[in-house]
């Protein structure tokens, strides 16, 4: 099972409920972890899931860790599944395109 770190909701709820913006910088800082910590976790590859990097980042947006953390119970896709899930609906598309346009030639 794998599980992912969901920020930038977090970071959108703090920012709807106090009307101000806040930036990756700022939330680095304020937690007091690095910027590249920060944005490994946003990107979904951190060196390792530390729950003190968590805890200080949910003490400045005001939730949980269980708000950010999401864990993956169906499993997921490999990179080479994703690509072959998004050629096939490309190629359904164009597929759809083509019918249309031969309708109206045929026509």
């Amino acid at each position: 099972m794998t599980q992912n770190v969901n920020i930038l909701d977090a970071l959108a709820r703090w920012e709807a409920k106090y009307q101000k913006e806040m930036t990756l910088e700022e939330l680095a800082k304020q937690a007091g972890i690095r910027l590249a910590s920060l944005k490994r976790l946003i990107a979904g590859n951190p060196t390792s899931l530390d729950m003190q990097k968590l805890d200080k980042i949910c003490a400045v947006l005001e939730c949980m860790p269980g708000d950010l953390v999401i864990a993956d119970s169906v499993g997921e896709m490999r990179d080479s599944t994703r690509i072959e899930v998004e050629r096939r609906r490309v190629l359904s598309n164009l597929e759809a395109r083509t019918k249309k346009r031969t309708k109206y030639y045929v026509e």
